[in-house]
């Protein structure tokens, strides 16, 4: 399924199926993360600069534990 990617707005693809309380996202640019669904919400009304480090903190918390990046709204 084709989406716009939250965090640079270039075209995506979702993972389906939804995984409960947050959505994975392929993207060319950002590659692939989790968003929480509460972060979906606001992600649109941040600027691009915080986007980008939400993404780029949730990508170290994911390279300590071996998982996918799940961006959480506690990081905007």
């Amino acid at each position: 399924m084709s989406v716009t990617c939250p965090i640079c707005e270039a075209e995506a693809a979702e993972k389906l199926p939804r995984v409960s309380d947050h959505v994975e996202i392929i993207c060319p640019m950002c590659l692939r993360f989790g968003i929480t669904t509460s972060a979906l919400s606001i992600v649109y009304h941040r600027l691009p600069e915080d986007r980008h480090a939400a993404l780029y903190q949730a990508r170290a918390i994911a390279a300590q534990e071996d998982k996918t990046p799940l961006i959480t709204a506690e990081m905007f």
